[in-house]
C-alpha cells in the first residue's frame, strides 16, 4: 500500500532531504500496562503507526525504538523497516524524547552509513494521524526553513494557564501571578497544547539545539477532537462520540 503519486512540486520540496520516522515505544507505562500494544480499532497502537508509514513512500526509513520484544515484533510486522534496541538507561519514566531520538538516529546512521536531514517522531498513542498530515508537516517545515514542526490543538480557555490554580502551604493561589488581573476571557491570549500526531525536527536541531522545540518551530493546528491515549477512559470517551 502506498500514498497517491507525489506531485512534481512536492518532489521538489523534499529533494535532497532523507526522512527518518522514529516510533518511540517502550514497554513500561504507569497508566496502562503495555500501552503501546493496546488495541484501537482492532489493531495494536504501534501497528497503526507502521500502517501509516507504509502509505508514505517519501519516508526513506522507519525504526521502532523499544525495549520490548513483542512491541518490536508487532511494529516490524506492520511495515516498520528496522529495530533500535533501547537500553535500560533510556527506558525510564524521566528520559526525554530528544535523548531517545538521538540514540535512534546515531545507531541507525552508523549501521547504514547514511545521514538523515529530517526526523519524524510518531508516538503510538496518537493513532488518528494520516499520510496527508505527515506530508503536510514535512512540506511546511521545509518551506518555512524551520528547525521543527509540531501539530497542536487550541486549548480551551477554561484551562488557560492564567486561570489555573495551585495549592501552596495549604492555601489556594493562582498558578501565574498575572491571574489576579484577568477579569474577562477577552484578556486571555490563545494557547495551544501538543497533540502528539506529528513531531518533525531537523537533524541539525536535534543534535545542536538538543530540543524538539527548535528556535524556529512551525505549527499545524489540528481541528476537532484529537485522540491522545493516556488512559483507557480516553478511548471509551472517543468511541462513545462515534
Amino acid at each position: 500500500m502506498h500514498c497517491a503519486r507525489k506531485s512534481a512540486s512536492y518532489q521538489k520540496m523534499i529533494l535532497g532531504n532523507l526522512v527518518l520516522a522514529v516510533i518511540p515505544a517502550r514497554g513500561g507505562s504507569k497508566s496502562i500496562k503495555l500501552k503501546n500494544l493496546m488495541k484501537f480499532k482492532k489493531q495494536p497502537l504501534v501497528a497503526h503507526v507502521g500502517q501509516v508509514i507504509r502509505r508514505c513512500p517519501w519516508i526513506d526509513y522507519s525504526v521502532v525504538s523499544t525495549d520490548h520484544k513483542i512491541i518490536a515484533k508487532v511494529a516490524l510486522r506492520s511495515g516498520v523497516n528496522g529495530l533500535i534496541r533501547r537500553p535500560k538507561k533510556l527506558s525510564g519514566d524521566f528520559v526525554g524524547d530528544n535523548v531517545v531520538l538521538r540514540h535512534a538516529v546515531q545507531t541507525l546512521e552508523k549501521k547504514i552509513q547514511k545521514k538523515f536531514q529530517i526526523i519524524l517522531m510518531l508516538q503510538p498513542t496518537s493513532p488518528l494521524r494520516t499520510p496527508t498530515l505527515l506530508r503536510s508537516a514535512v512540506v511546511k517545515m521545509v518551506r518555512d526553513k524551520a528547525d521543527s514542526v509540531w501539530t497542536v490543538t487550541q486549548a480551551s480557555l477554561k484551562f488557560h494557564p492564567e486561570k489555573a490554580l495551585i495549592v501552596k502551604n495549604g492555601n489556594l493561589q493562582y498558578f501565574s501571578p498575572s491571574g489576579k488581573k484577568i477579569l474577562a476571557r477577552q484578556q486571555l491570549q490563545t494557547t495551544y497544547i501538543r497533540n502528539g500526531l506529528v513531531y518533525g525536527i531537523t537533524r541539525n536541531c536535534l543534535f545542536r539545539q538538543t530540543h524538539l522545540l527548535g528556535k524556529r518551530c512551525s505549527i499545524i493546528i489540528s481541528k476537532g477532537h484529537v485522540l491522545n491515549i493516556d488512559d483507557r477512559q480516553e478511548v471509551l470517551d472517543y468511541l462513545q462520540k462515534k
